[in-house]
């Protein structure tokens, strides 16, 4: 599955996102912890990525009004 979202955030709404992937981050390994108790066979390979940054295109930075 892949996903993008994209918008502008303040400060502190950006701090809390970045509270709230770090406890998905948790989570994840939290059940793989648990998934290592199950036979190999019963698991698979699965990776989780999570980025997100501050980011603006060029083009739309010129066209900001002074």
């Amino acid at each position: 599955m892949h996903m993008f979202h994209q918008g502008m955030l303040t400060r502190a709404a950006s701090e809390e996102r970045h509270r709230q992937l770090e406890r998905l981050r948790q989570q994840f390994a939290a059940l793989h912890n648990e998934s290592l108790a199950r036979p190999l066979n019963e698991r698979h390979g699965t990776s989780l990525l999570l980025a997100i940054r501050e980011w603006e295109p060029g083009i739309f930075a010129n066209l900001r009004r002074k």
